[in-house]
């Protein structure tokens, strides 16, 4: 997860050379989620070799493992936030965004609680207690429901009918299905979210919920920047003209969803290519790619051949 992630923030580094806010968000978000990562390494080095064969301190929660906790309830919200401003973006729904908004705040505010609470004592065994388990069970469930208004929002009011498995059931089809609906809009994010709150409502004091917090966040910032990176996020995008497949937005501008035909266009001359039996339509971002890339640069000539 890790991995995608750091070739997700490449990608969006690449792609938006231009875009400082942009670029200021998603390094904030790559150094937050090193750490996260680098704190979920200690613990399961500490569970999984330190302690090991023996089952004394497993219920006690290392500190390492407490910041873990909050940095991904911090990651979670933010990244719900950024969906409710993609919400925004795509139906112009202030009923519908406050209440993505107010849902996410108020999880986060009972994960601050409960981190107060689970801090005292740090026991794994208290999560099953109260006052504990109710606040968590909530938050849980406020997350969830976020995450799910927020990806039916998104399926609804930001449709590409380009992407559709009546077309074909070709892998491009399916990559950009999964893509699309599964990825970048969050379904899976719920989904996890989903299973991470049964879970813990079921077993709260056992390990059950364990694998799902550490993917929860992963996916949940893996989301984001696929999202991010499947759209051109460009501060006044008029002067560099249409782009294919999709609809346009940027990040941190009050600009709309732009829809788009099927021709690249710059300036309203075509790209193509230097030979004159090549056809293909490149993207301007795929141009400056190559030109600063040599080993993309091969690979697309071999693919043109």
């Amino acid at each position: 997860m890790f991995n995608a992630f750091v070739a997700e923030t490449h990608l969006y580094f690449s792609r938006h050379p231009k875009d400082l806010m942009g670029k200021i968000f998603v390094g904030s978000l790559c150094a937050i989620d090193t750490l996260n990562s680098a704190l979920i390494s200690h613990a399961l080095y500490y569970y999984l070799v330190l302690l090991f064969p023996s089952t004394k301190g497993l219920n006690q929660a290392t500190l390492t493992y407490c910041v873990e906790i909050s940095l991904s309830f911090f990651l979670v919200f933010i990244v719900q936030l950024v969906y409710a401003h993609h919400v925004w973006q795509a139906s112009r729904n202030m009923v519908l965004v406050g209440t993505i908004v107010i849902i996410s705040t108020a999880a986060w505010a009972l994960g601050i609680v409960m981190m107060v609470e689970f801090g005292r004592e740090r026991l794994f065994s208290s999560l099953g207690t109260l006052p504990l388990r109710p606040i968590v069970t909530t938050m849980h469930s406020l997350v969830f429901l976020s995450t799910a208004i927020s990806c039916a929002a998104l399926c609804l009011y930001n449709k590409t009918p380009h992407i559709s498995l009546a077309d074909g059931l070709d892998f491009d089809n399916i990559y950009h299905f999964f893509l699309t609906y599964a990825v970048s809009r969050g379904s899976i994010t719920a989904l996890v979210q989903l299973a991470y709150w049964i879970t813990f409502a079921v077993a709260p004091s056992s390990a059950l919920w364990m694998p799902f917090h550490l993917l929860s966040s992963k996916l949940a910032i893996n989301s984001l920047l696929t999202s991010l990176n499947s759209r051109e996020h460009r501060q006044g995008g008029s002067e560099q003209g249409d782009i294919t497949e999709g609809t346009s937005t940027s990040l941190f501008s009050g600009s709309g969803p732009r829809h788009v035909t099927s021709t690249v266009r710059f300036d309203d001359k075509e790209l193509n290519t230097a030979s004159e039996g090549d056809k293909d339509i490149h993207t301007k971002d795929e141009y400056e790619q190559e030109e600063a890339d040599p080993w993309h640069r091969s690979m697309v000539s071999r693919r043109r051949m």
